[in-house]
């Protein structure tokens, strides 16, 4: 889980902005909204980020995924440039820098990152195995055409000749950490290759790792039979009026100069072509049920909201069965604001270690019980210096009888277009 976390010069934001998800008092910190990770530290389990369009809401997350994709994903070659280097439009000269705290299970880490586009500048990583700040690593830069400085800690445990591999396969765009991905180590270099292996799997991309098709969703549950019995309960839960799944054959209609033209593509391989050209096709079908009887239809007849609510529960299963941390953008988008908020709080009453990070334009939610003030964030745009600023709900100074929904609907908490009136516009 994430505990706080830090950003300067990406995107739009060009100041340092922090955020964190410390639970801003005890009485808030109970069991569905929170997760105690060390004793009096309790970590909220959602935040969600309000804002004007352009705002710079989604930058947090884009930020949020990128110290932690620096992390795991090598770069593939020495002289290519740093793809995450996003800086603010004025400051193109100057590095971004990026800190985050974490909980690995019980483990906290501390990471700092400066980088721009060629190259890691600095880098430090630490952590607490024993309930004591140790050095993981710390690296800095030396010169374009030499190895970094790399100095690990002693409580890793690492021997000389892990320590000389790790140092001649990090090049200088890419961290140490995600050296792992691309190497492979002994056994004394468990706890980097443990975390490494850990930020892959428990930390996705913004809406879900290399976004799975349908097809993909449908043929994993039908796989795994508690998976499937959670997707059948939470969509006649949602009122879909589906009470089943399945993948079937259908035949593959492919018009005559359609099949010409990949018949004569060269750039096609004969698998592919084959593949393309099957008489048949494998594509998902869905059972609705109504009192004159069961009928199916196919994915290409089904609602876009189905059929996004459907990857929304591929993430929530992973939400509520492990200690999953999701960046969601836009979590709204299709979905009824009643079908919003049993979502979320189906994710709060049913997960166990787990973040859900999402922004979204509905403020419905804010009028639930399951939010607290201190899991919302506010996006403005400073109209000083066109950066985008982040304020916690909870730093307003309401006070607790005032309904959070009610202020920020009138524009208290900020985060809302300054519209000027649709009369007399003086353009026709």
């Amino acid at each position: 889980m994430i505990k706080d976390f830090s950003v300067e010069n990406y995107l739009s934001i060009r100041e340092k902005q922090s955020i964190t998800f410390e639970s801003v008092s005890k009485s808030e910190a109970d069991d569905m909204l929170t997760v105690e990770v060390k004793p009096n530290l309790h970590l909220n389990k959602l935040a969600v980020f309000y804002g004007a369009n352009a705002s710079g809401k989604s930058n947090m997350l884009w930020a949020l995924e990128t110290i932690f994709m620096m992390l795991f994903k090598p770069s593939r070659t020495k002289e290519e440039s740093i793809s995450t280097y996003r800086p603010f439009a004025l400051c193109a000269d100057k590095p971004t820098k990026m800190s985050v705290s974490f909980f690995k299970k019980n483990i906290q880490y501390n990471y700092q990152l400066e980088y721009c586009q060629s190259h890691i500048i600095y880098e430090k990583l630490e952590f607490y195995p024993s309930g004591v700040k140790s050095l993981f690593y710390e690296r800095k830069f030396v010169d374009k055409d030499l190895r970094a400085n790399i100095q690990f800690g002693n409580n890793l445990g690492l021997h000389l000749d892990s320590k000389k591999t790790l140092a001649e396969n990090t090049w200088n765009n890419n961290t140490v950490l995600s050296t792992c991905g691309k190497i492979s180590l002994k056994e004394d270099a468990r706890d980097l290759t443990d975390l490494h292996t850990w930020i892959k799997q428990y930390v996705h991309d913004i809406n879900g790792d290399e976004e799975k098709s349908i097809k993909e969703i449908v043929e994993g549950a039908n796989k795994d039979p508690r998976m499937k019995k959670f997707f059948i309960q939470m969509l006649c839960k949602a009122d879909f009026n589906i009470t089943d799944f399945s993948i079937v054959e259908v035949p593959n209609v492919i018009p005559a100069e359609v099949r010409a033209v990949i018949e004569d593509n060269s750039s096609i391989s004969d698998s592919m072509k084959k593949e393309l050209l099957k008489p048949v096709k494998e594509t998902p079908t869905f059972v609705n049920h109504s009192d004159d009887g069961d009928f199916s239809i196919p994915q290409s007849l089904q609602s876009a909201g189905t059929l996004h609510y459907l990857k929304l529960l591929d993430f929530l299963y992973d939400l509520i069965s492990g200690g999953h941390i999701y960046f969601l953008d836009e979590l709204s988008e299709f979905l009824h604001e009643d079908l919003l908020s049993y979502y979320i709080s189906t994710f709060l009453f049913n997960s166990k270690s787990s973040q859900l990070i999402f922004t979204t334009q509905d403020s419905s939610i804010l009028d639930e019980d399951f939010i607290a003030r201190d899991m919302v964030w506010i996006s403005e745009k400073s109209k000083t210096t066109a950066s985008s600023e982040y304020q916690r709900a909870s730093s307003f100074g309401l006070h607790k009888n005032l309904s959070l929904y009610k202020s920020y609907r009138i524009g208290r908490l900020g985060g809302k277009p300054e519209l000027l009136t649709f009369f007399n516009l003086g353009v026709l």
